[in-house]
Formats: structure tokens, C-alpha cells, sequence
């Protein structure tokens, strides 16, 4: 991780000037109207795109519908649903269906390892996910807080048995889990182009009686209006489970594109 950063710092120095320069924040200044727009993760391994529909100013403030394909080494599915965003508060309801290709449900034992999320002595596994999302942001001078907190319901496991939930990255007992996350990301450079910072995050399942606490750093860079280097390292600090990098939120290396209609 410290080596990515390195490089990640070591693109930002030499980002070409115009990035360096860029002020005009097009997103916040745009004209209210209706359009479609994107936001496109694409990474090691994961390509992540976010299609919405709806009115405002796009990836600033708006109100409309939303819809992001999964499609990862494990499975595919997808997430549709409402979202209304305002400039430093952001609200998404909807549900996410996922079906993994050959993990299955996994049989109730009091703790699991890394070695049971490869069994297939049950069903294979397929849910969906209603889910309810608030973030928001704090622009605090030379840093940034933000947060994120979410209640899901699970459905579609079967009675006596568990899931091991692609997205949420950890083991349930249907139906619920809630998950809340905290981060501040400082600015390393007087242009505001470059945050790094802590992340810390609990998630709970009451069917199971269990909480996982992970913590860790993201780094963000901004090479021009529509495109972002970002990276972050969230493992799990103390859980019940054994599930190694199977229980960290995200280890990830990539960019963010975004793009809508004029």
C-alpha cells in the first residue's frame, strides 16, 4: 500500500499543468436541467460503472434514478434505485440483486474461516439486498470529514443457514445489518488536489450477534474535473470470523471517470 501511494504521489507531481491549474468545477457551476450521466471505477481486476438518470446539476446536485451493474470474479447482479443528492448530503434507497457463480450458503457454525467461504455443501448462494444509504461531508478548512451509514435487509436466505455478503464483505444472519463509516481526508497541496487520510467503520449484524471494526487510509487525487486517481486500504481490525482479505471493505488501486450529458 505504501508503494502505491508513493506512486500515486509521484503522478500527482507530475500531473501536465493543466491539470495542476484546473479551477473550473463544472459540476457545482452547470446549469440545473435533466440528463444522464456516469461515474466509472475501473481498476485491478474490477470495472465499476454508476449509471444515473435525473434532474440538477449532475455528481453535485440532483434528484433521479440510478443503476450499477456488478460484474466481479465472483458473481454478477446489479443495484437500482432513488437517489437525491445535495452539495454535502447524499440519500440513495433501492435494492441490490447479486448471485455468485460457485459460492454457496454456508451451513450455521458459531465462527467461520476463510476455508468455509469455499465449501459448497449448500445452496448456491443468490439474495437481494434493500438497502438505505446516508453520506455526507464536512469541509473543515485543511481537511475534509465524511461519512457514510447504511441499514440493509437481506432476503432470499434460506432458513438455518448463513451468507457470506459480497458487498458488506463479512458473514450474516438475514435479514438485517447496519454499517457506519468515518473518514477525514487532508489536503497535502495548497491546489486542494491531493487528500489522504483515516477511515474508520463498524458493521453489525444482529442475527448473529456480531460487530466488525475495520480502520485504515484513502487517498484521493484530482487530475481534472471528470478524473480521479483513488486508493484505499480498509482491513478489518477485530471481527469474529477469520476471513483475511475476505473481511477487508476494500483494497483497491484505480480510477474514477465521470462524464454527463449536456
Amino acid at each position: 500500500m505504501a508503494r502505491a501511494l508513493a506512486l500515486l504521489l509521484a503522478l500527482a507531481v507530475c500531473a501536465p499543468p493543466t491539470a495542476r491549474a484546473s479551477s473550473s468545477h463544472v459540476w457545482r457551476d452547470g446549469e440545473e436541467r435533466a440528463f444522464v450521466s456516469a461515474a466509472i471505477d475501473l481498476g485491478f481486476l474490477y470495472v465499476r460503472p454508476r449509471l444515473s438518470a435525473g434532474f440538477g446539476r449532475p455528481h453535485f446536485a440532483w434528484a433521479g434514478v440510478e443503476m450499477n451493474p456488478i460484474v466481479n470474479i465472483e458473481g454478477v447482479g446489479a443495484w437500482t434505485g432513488l437517489r437525491v443528492a445535495w452539495p454535502n448530503v447524499d440519500i440513495r434507497a433501492g435494492a441490490r440483486w447479486f448471485t455468485t457463480f460457485r459460492r454457496s450458503f454456508l451451513v450455521r457454525k458459531d465462527s467461520y474461516t476463510r476455508v468455509d467461504l469455499e465449501l459448497r455443501d449448500a445452496p448456491r448462494a443468490e439474495w437481494v439486498d434493500l438497502e438505505t444509504e446516508l453520506s455526507w461531508r464536512l469541509p473543515l478548512g485543511a481537511a475534509e470529514l465524511s461519512g457514510e451509514h447504511a441499514l440493509t435487509w437481506i432476503a432470499g436466505v434460506p432458513t438455518g443457514l448463513d451468507l457470506y455478503e459480497e458487498n458488506l464483505r463479512l458473514v450474516v444472519t438475514a435479514p438485517w445489518v447496519w454499517r457506519s463509516r468515518i473518514g477525514a481526508l487532508f489536503f497535502l497541496d495548497a491546489e486542494r488536489r491531493i487528500r489522504l487520510g483515516p477511515v474508520l467503520e463498524v458493521t453489525g449484524n444482529p442475527g448473529r450477534g456480531t460487530v466488525i471494526l475495520r480502520g485504515g487510509v484513502a487517498f484521493r487525487m484530482r487530475l481534472y474535473d471528470d478524473l480521479e486517481l483513488r486508493s484505499s486500504a480498509i482491513p478489518a481490525l477485530a471481527a469474529r470470523d477469520e476471513l483475511g482479505a475476505r473481511a477487508a471493505d476494500v483494497f483497491l488501486i484505480g480510477i474514477r471517470y465521470r462524464w454527463a450529458s449536456e
